[in-house]
């Protein structure tokens, strides 16, 4: 190493000595053909000077090296003149002097100066022993403490006594995420990767401003977090194309019915916005955490509309009204207080226009680090879990001419937020809180890590600290334009819409609701605003042109996911389910270049509650199938859980008929006749208990049906549903039955054995071998 570096400065120097065309560039000095000779002859002391001090670098590594002490590897980012005059400050009392006299004297002032954008990978490598470590962390020793802690599971730990360890930082920029970089020091023991870590310079470091790792700003309800969010609405409005793309007009924006006006936000009051008036206005996204007593009704609107008390009011909205006067708007729209509780009709109309309320919103306040509107949202936010704090020395700027101590704090890569750390907010577990945050262009998030401005490009911290917004769900532009045009049914975009909505849907079924029957409402506004781009008919949660794959969710047994009698939504419907559902976890893992179609939907409707609301709540549903209906066994395994283990054969058609042969379901021949085959990706969530009682004491014994949906030749799987009689008591084998039946279930990957069972099966299906037979699901 010591030769390459002594080869590549000899060569720097011949080329530096050389008249040509091109520019040469030495430290704070640029010499041209066309410098006069007195410049010249200034360049050939300063080269001299360079030599002078390159021999005294190379005399001490050598001296470093015989004495396999300490590996010191010299930067030399700045000339003589540039630290002239300047000394070391003394050594503070949180490092050893080893350390001191390594990663961070000296040594620092370049390792950690990226004032030039700091792209670059630099390393410092030294040699320890684990003695050394033990004993020096014990004494105080800030960077000793750290490794002994961060080294325990790492070779280092393994480096017992007096053995001398290798260990090198390598400071490096990583350009993945989160979005625009960021700065990474990694520590490696021996060569072997030991750790990473993200950093943070305190504001007096001349580099903090180029490093893309700031600790979040943690006083958002300060002058200066608002001053910081106010400067991210300007970019946005200035800077972001797609945002102005979406972008409404002032004349577009119509007010929502009622609002608060914070002109005077010690003196708030409801005020009734004019037919056709237009004007800005702020919305708020909170939790209720119970009811609100201070919701409007009939009883106390027109006391609201003289004025409202503020020592009345929750916390929650105090701070919104306290929010929207200070970013300069002075119209604020609140559920609990702009629609009167206590009239059914003001509810479904205000509901109703839901999508346009927060569409058009300028601005929305979201509250989510708050439990409950009596908690607040403008209390400091709690810090990143910190590593460690090191002392680190700085280079001199022209404004601290003496060198300066600063402090370098440590964190653990997966300390700085993400996508991931919202979802964990309190407002993400709440269902109506969704559509208010999908549906709002321009959001103010208040969470317990950072305040954060949210628009369609992207999500950004507030003075720049590290945020990894890629998770994030977001709505396709098309959802925001006044007039979209729909995609063809088949091409990427309309698959993207489709995907996006499943997305939505899984992350939607993570969250409560209050009222079970809001399952559907509560999405409403987001589901208004993909039919105005997909254009197909909305059947409780699911698309008619893409019903076949809509159909295929399953339901996440992890939480308690199951049927419930107060969503009268239909069973093939996963707003029938109160819990989680995943609708990707069946059809998105399959091949996607040789599925084929084995049913069809003959009919699909369903039941609304209110016609005049087509998203909203439903009181039942209809769907008529044409497919392979395909008996399931149904068997009790060793440790009480029912699985799913095979079929009866194959039904074959007669010649010219559909009809299916009569099917003998008498068990001692179901249990020996019957070929078995394992089933996998099953989901349940109904009532198991009444499983128990019928089948408890039988073994085995025809429970269910499934009907393919899909064959994947390339795989040779099938998916599709699972279905059983609505009524138990109802005792059918399908055929020729006017029987109902609900769906309890979607399956994948029917283990078949070996590839040649595989391939003749699946020609079974594909070449219509199969009987086929209408079944109605609700």
């Amino acid at each position: 190493m010591v030769h390459a570096l002594y080869g590549c400065m000899s060569s720097l120097l011949g080329c530096c000595l050389l008249e040509q065309h091109w520019t040469t560039r030495l430290p704070n000095k640029t010499i041209t053909r066309s410098s006069t000779p007195a410049e010249m002859v200034a360049l050939r002391q300063r080269i001299r000077h360079f030599w002078e001090r390159f021999n005294t670098a190379f005399g001490a590594v050598s001296s470093a090296l015989a004495d396999e002490t300490l590996i010191q590897l010299p930067f030399f980012p700045y000339d003589d003149s540039h630290l002239a005059g300047y000394t070391l400050p003394p050594r503070p009392d949180t490092l050893c002097e080893s350390c001191w006299e390594g990663p961070f004297g000296l040594n620092a002032v370049s390792m950690f100066d990226v004032s030039n954008g700091g792209q670059e990978t630099k390393s410092y490598s030294y040699v320890t022993s684990w003695d050394y470590i033990v004993t020096h962390a014990d004494t105080g020793c800030a960077w000793c403490s750290f490794l002994k802690t961060e080294g325990f599971d790492f070779p280092l730990s393994e480096s017992k006594g007096p053995v001398d360890i290798d260990i090198e930082l390598e400071l490096c920029f990583d350009d993945g995420a989160p979005p625009g970089g960021l700065h990474m020091l990694y520590i490696y023991f021996e060569g072997m990767y030991g750790g990473c870590y993200g950093y943070t310079l305190n504001d007096g470091h001349p580099a903090a401003p180029h490093t893309r790792s700031h600790a979040p700003v943690l006083d958002v309800g300060s002058a200066r977090s608002f001053q910081l969010a106010r400067s991210l609405i300007h970019s946005c409005k200035k800077d972001h194309d797609r945002c102005r793309d979406v972008a409404v007009s002032p004349v577009e924006i119509t007010l929502p019915k009622r609002l608060i006006d914070c002109t005077d936000p010690d003196r708030p009051r409801l005020v009734k916005s004019s037919k056709g008036q237009h004007s800005q206005y702020v919305t708020l996204s909170y939790v209720w955490g119970g009811d609100q007593p201070h919701k409007t009704t009939r009883s106390n609107l027109s006391q609201y509309e003289c004025g409202l008390d503020l020592a009345l009011l929750p916390q929650t909205i105090r701070d919104a009204i306290r929010v929207t006067h200070e970013f300069g708007f002075k119209l604020l729209w609140v559920d609990s207080l702009c629609i009167i509780q206590d009239a059914d009709d003001d509810k479904q109309l205000e509901i109703g226009r839901m999508h346009h309320i927060y569409r058009y919103a300028s601005l929305t306040i979201v509250a989510a680090s708050a439990h409950s509107v009596m908690e607040g949202f403008l209390h400091n936010c709690k810090p990143c879990a910190k590593r460690a704090c090191l002392p680190i020395l700085s280079p001199p700027t022209r404004d601290t001419m003496p060198l300066q101590l600063r402090t370098l704090t440590l964190y653990s890569k997966y300390a700085f937020p993400t996508g991931i750390e919202y979802s964990r907010e309190p407002i993400s577990k709440r269902a109506w809180c969704l559509q208010e945050y999908l549906m709002s262009p321009r959001s103010l998030l208040f969470t317990s890590y950072a305040l954060q401005f949210r628009c369609q490009t992207a999500t950004r911290s507030i003075g720049t600290s590290v945020y990894d917004w890629t998770s994030e769900p977001r709505l396709p532009d098309a959802l925001f334009l006044k007039t979209p045009s729909p995609p063809k049914d088949g091409t990427a975009d309309w698959n993207d819409l489709l995907y996006t909505w499943k997305l939505i849907i899984n992350d939607y079924t993570r969250r409560s609701v209050t009222i079970l029957s809001d399952k559907l409402v509560a999405c409403a506004a987001i589901a208004e605003a993909f039919h105005r781009v997909l254009d197909t008919d909305y059947l409780a949660g699911l698309w008619s042109h893409s019903l076949l794959t809509d159909l295929l969710w399953i339901t996440s047994t992890m939480v308690g996911s199951r049927h419930h009698e107060s969503l009268r939504a239909p069973s093939w419907s996963w707003a029938s389910v109160d819990g989680w559902v995943d609708t990707r976890a069946v059809y998105s893992h399959c091949s996607s270049i040789q599925i084929s179609v084995v049913a069809q939907v003959v009919r699909c409707k369903v039941s609304l509650k209110d016609p005049a609301q087509p998203f909203g709540e439903v009181t039942g549903g209809s769907l008529i199938l044409r497919g392979h209906v395909l008996a399931l066994l149904f068997q009790r395994t060793k440790t009480g859980l029912k699985t799913m283990v095979g079929l009866t054969g194959i039904q074959l058609s007669r010649s010219g008929g559909r009809g299916l042969r009569k099917m003998d379901w008498l068990e001692e021949q179901a249990a020996t006749n019957v070929r078995w085959y394992d089933m996998t990706w099953m989901s349940w969530y109904d009532d198991k208990d009444e499983a128990d009682g019928t089948y408890a004491n039988t073994g085995v014994r025809v429970s269910c049906w499934a009907i393919p949906l899909y064959v994947d030749t390339t795989l040779h799987m099938l998916m599709g549903l699972i279905v059983a009689c609505a009524h138990p008591d109802s005792r059918s084998d399908i055929a020729g039955s006017k029987t109902l039946y609900r769906r309890i279930g979607c399956f994948k990957n029917l283990q078949w054995g070996g590839s040649a069972k595989k391939r003749r099966l699946m020609t079974l299906f594909l070449k219509n071998k199969v009987a086929l037979q209408d079944i109605e699901i609700i």
